[in-house]
């Protein structure tokens, strides 16, 4: 499904498009015939979606969830408020009261047939709007709304790192006759980057080359030492970004990553919601498998691909309809 810009449609909008895609989604479950390869005759296919992979504002606006910027429901599956994102216990899966998924259905079913002033009591106080995916068998609005790795890690957490914890905080300020800006300047000027790295604003996949070796970049700067937080987030992402992982290792990178947000959150540090949803990440490999089975690279690429398409200014869906064809 792909709706055109540049502005975004309303959740209420978006539910006429949701249901057509639903009614095909029902008629998948059951069983279509399809002509498989090999095959003289056609076979039975069932199908069932099983998770939403999108950037975070879109996954909880299909699924009727709140924004997660919001005092009340920043996270969808537990009930930490925003207002703890400057607090240790935050990033501390110990503590975590996780929410129930049952309960949204239940007040999405409620909003689906009530007036305007209910359903806008329902989504302040409940923090559900109702969404045409809930008619899907076996979804559940938070579990199957999964936290994209790519956009959380590589575009929010590692860009946040750089620019806020790093930059803003004055890491790298001038000491005596030493310019850490400087010298790290020179370390990345020096090495030699994949042929896929573009210029412009830097992409997921170079903020990705780039975590891998930032603490040695540091050490280079700093000529001591790099902080051992920041190893110990880069280690989380080199971990939990492998294309094969193990449960021990789901374990291990993501104590890495909490031991890391800790710290930051100990030093006063300002940290995004982002931050707070790679506690949940564990969980979510256990269910969905790696990082790599529910990231959004593949999507971008051809959003990109779309994207470079000649238009000669043809708007109000004309090309659209041209590229469907």
């Amino acid at each position: 499904m792909v709706i055109p810009g540049p502005d975004k449609p309303s959740l209420e909008k978006m539910n006429h498009l949701i249901e057509l895609f639903v009614e095909s989604m029902l008629q998948l479950e059951k069983g279509v015939s399809f002509r498989i390869d090999s095959h003289d005759d056609p076979e039975i296919s069932h199908s069932h979606l099983y998770c939403n992979v999108s950037d975070l504002p879109f996954s909880h606006k299909a699924s009727g969830l709140q924004g997660h910027n919001l005092k009340i429901f920043i996270c969808p599956t537990c009930k930490k408020p925003f207002f703890l994102l400057s607090h240790p216990s935050c990033f501390d899966s110990k503590t975590f009261q996780y929410r129930d998924d049952w309960r949204y259905i239940k007040y999405l079913f409620c909003a689906c047939t009530a007036d305007p002033p209910t359903a806008k009591d329902i989504s302040d106080n409940q923090g559900v709007h109702w969404s045409a995916l809930n008619y899907l068998p076996g979804w559940m609005p938070a579990h199957s709304s999964v936290v994209e790795f790519m956009h959380a890690v590589f575009l929010t957490m590692v860009k946040h790192l750089n620019k806020t914890i790093i930059l803003k905080s004055g890491l790298l300020n001038r000491i005596r006759h030493v310019k850490p800006i400087e010298k790290l300047e020179d370390f990345f000027s020096r090495l030699v980057w994949p042929l896929t790295t573009g210029k412009g604003f830097p992409k997921a996949d170079q903020w990705h080359n780039q975590i891998s070796i930032i603490f040695v970049a540091l050490y280079d700067a700093w000529q001591h030492p790099s902080d051992a937080e920041i190893a110990h987030f880069s280690a989380a992402v080199c971990i939990l970004s492998s294309q094969s992982i193990s449960p021990d290792d789901v374990q291990r990178g993501s104590a890495a990553l909490s031991h890391a947000i800790q710290s930051w959150a100990h030093m006063g540090c300002h940290l995004t919601p982002y931050y707070h949803f790679g506690m949940h990440f564990s969980e979510q490999m256990y269910e969905f498998g790696p990082c790599y089975a529910t990231w959004a690279f593949a999507f971008e690429w051809h959003n990109g691909r779309l994207v470079r398409v000649n238009h000669n200014q043809h708007k109000e869906g004309e090309l659209e309809a041209t590229l469907m064809q």
